[in-house]
């Protein structure tokens, strides 16, 4: 029992020795992950600097950006706002130059109905001059025609009064024919030319009429003509009077719109600068925190570095050692793990041993008395053998004689039974001996297992002895163990200092990360407020094209309308018409 005590306590101790030498173990491995994992936090604050580095840089570059953009932006209101004045000009001198083409065109409309009037007025002035004519001829032929009448009745009275003798009244009447016949051809073609004349005149007259007719039917349709355009022209002057007008109102609102928008633009590029300035000394100032703080982490950097080559250096010397207290952990563990399989093979056979002692000692009680019992009954067995030995001697002694004797007597008769008792007995006796070989062969069992058992006994007592002696070596060696991990523990204090340290340093990188952020956060802020100015700007410009091109389909419409007018003027007035309309209006010269 005392044994089972000690060998359970070195147990215990050999437990408590290999939990210490785990439990450093896992802190020998946590020491690398933390510092593998403080490298990879010190690689990931690097990078986070870098990227907040290059974010800052980004961001300097997207306000330059935004800069020219609403720089830009600004030229490009200017020159929709010239553009405008501009548009506003040449609307003002096309309205001008319309105006005054619209006045210089109902200026030469009276003109032509002026020089229509006195057209009419000289051609009723020749129509009466004609008639006059007509008349003064038609007057002229009856005065002539009365004085030829009168002369021819004159000299047919001198002719008359005078025909004294036949050859003067030959003569006379001779020559008078043929001065009536001259006059009469004379007379003839005066006739002839006068009718021509005459009717020369009246195709004349009457072309003259139609002339007049189609001067005067010309004239209504001038005058018609001249009052619709008259009243379209003033129609359309009225129109574009207050589509002028409405286009002043326009661009009076305009011009104030424009205004406001320039005078919003101007707060706005006062509060852009103004802005930007703040943006850029924020950005100079977070440039120079950031330049100090760069050399700052530089320093904590190299400083880090040469901490982290120092602990490089240290964890290279301690896993050094630790792959040698591996090395020995491992030999340990090894032995340990025979030590373990033998303290378990010990306590099995221990164990066994007990049961062994314990069935030992009642298997020793039983043999004994299983060969007291055996001796007793080898004894008695013997006996009997042998008394049965001397008695089956004696009886065959004495049936050898019986039988001699009965052979004698009766061989012939009892051959056959004497060959069967002869079988009978030999048979017996081969039982007889074949019990006596078992009974020896038992014997000789019963003295070999004895003589195992007494083996086994000293086998026992030389693995306990063998277990006493491990055991007290075990307790040297984990003597040794705990020695070397107190060792372990006084070197590793150090570490963990440095290793608070490490998470100190992390700390106020983790700090000075965080003010980044917040740093960042307000530069996305003002970058976002930039943003949203600039957008608003965008919507000024897009109100302010959507205001251009507002004017520009009224304009459409207003050419629109223009051509209707000239479509108009072209069925009414011809092409003629057209041309003055379209010189008037200033689109052909």
């Amino acid at each position: 029992m005392k044994k089972l005590r000690i060998q359970k306590s070195k147990i215990k101790i050999l437990n408590k020795n290999q939990q210490k030498k785990n439990r450093f173990i896992i802190n020998q491995v946590n020491l690398q992950i933390q510092i593998k994992a403080l490298q990879i936090e010190i690689l990931q604050k690097e990078n986070l600097i870098n990227n907040v580095s290059s974010k800052i840089l980004q961001l300097s570059q997207q306000n330059q950006e935004q800069i020219i953009v609403n720089e830009q932006l600004q030229f490009q209101i200017k020159e929709q706002t010239q553009h405008a004045q501009q548009l506003k000009q040449e609307f003002l001198i096309s309205k001008a130059e319309q105006d005054q083409q619209n006045n210089n065109q109902i200026l030469e409309l009276n003109r032509k109905i002026t020089a229509l009037e006195i057209t009419n007025q000289q051609i009723f002035d020749q129509k009466q001059l004609k008639e006059n004519q007509i008349e003064k001829l038609q007057q002229d032929r009856l005065y002539d025609q009365k004085i030829e009448d009168q002369s021819r009745k004159e000299e047919n009275q001198y002719i008359v009064d005078n025909l004294l003798s036949p050859l003067i009244i030959e003569e006379t009447q001779e020559s008078q024919q043929k001065i009536l016949e001259q006059k009469l051809q004379a007379l003839t073609i005066q006739l002839n030319q006068q009718t021509s004349a005459l009717l020369q005149a009246q195709i004349f007259i009457e072309q003259i009429k139609n002339e007049y007719n189609q001067t005067l039917e010309k004239g209504k349709m001038n005058e018609s003509e001249l009052k619709l355009l008259l009243e379209q022209s003033k129609i359309l002057n009225n129109n574009l009077q207050s589509q002028c007008n409405s286009y002043r109102i326009q661009l009076n609102a305009l011009e104030i719109y424009i205004q406001q928008k320039n005078s919003k633009i101007d707060e706005l590029e006062t509060q852009i600068k103004q802005n930007q300035l703040q943006f850029q000394n924020e950005l100079q100032e977070l440039q120079q925190q950031l330049f100090e703080e760069n050399d700052q982490c530089q320093k904590e950097k190299e400083m880090i570095q040469q901490y982290i080559d120092e602990l490089e250096d240290k964890s290279l010397q301690l896993i050094n050692q630790v792959k040698e207290m591996d090395i020995q952990l491992s030999d340990i563990r090894r032995q340990n793990e025979i030590l373990s399989k033998q303290l378990v093979e010990q306590q099995q056979i221990d164990d066994r041993a007990q049961k062994l002692e314990q069935s030992y000692l009642d298997n020793i009680q039983k043999y004994e008395q299983q060969i007291h019992e055996i001796s007793l009954k080898h004894m008695q067995n013997n006996n009997d053998m042998m008394k049965q030995i001397q008695y089956l001697q004696q009886q065959s002694q004495q049936d050898q004689v019986d039988l001699q004797k009965q052979l004698a007597e009766q061989e012939d008769k009892y051959a056959i039974e004497i060959q069967l008792i002869t079988k009978n007995y030999l048979n017996g006796l081969k039982d007889k001996d074949d019990q006596i070989q078992n009974l020896q062969q038992q014997i000789q069992s019963f003295q070999q297992v004895k003589l195992e058992q007494q083996n086994e006994i000293k086998l026992l007592g030389s693995i306990n002895d063998n277990m006493e002696q491990e055991q007290f070596e075990n307790f040297e060696y984990n003597s040794k163990i705990q020695f070397t991990n107190e060792k372990m523990i006084v070197q590793t204090q150090p570490q963990e200092f440095q290793l608070n340290q490490l998470q100190n340093a992390i700390k106020e990188l983790e700090l000075k990360n965080q003010e980044l952020e917040t740093e960042k956060i307000n530069i996305s802020n003002n970058y976002q407020q930039a943003l949203i100015e600039a957008q608003s700007l965008n919507r000024i410009q897009d109100n302010s094209n959507e205001k251009m091109e507002k004017i520009q389909e009224e304009v459409i419409a207003l050419k629109c309308r223009i051509g209707d007018m000239l479509n108009t003027a072209q069925e009414f007035g011809g092409a003629q018409l057209v041309d003055k309309l379209q010189q008037a209006l200033g689109i052909k010269e």
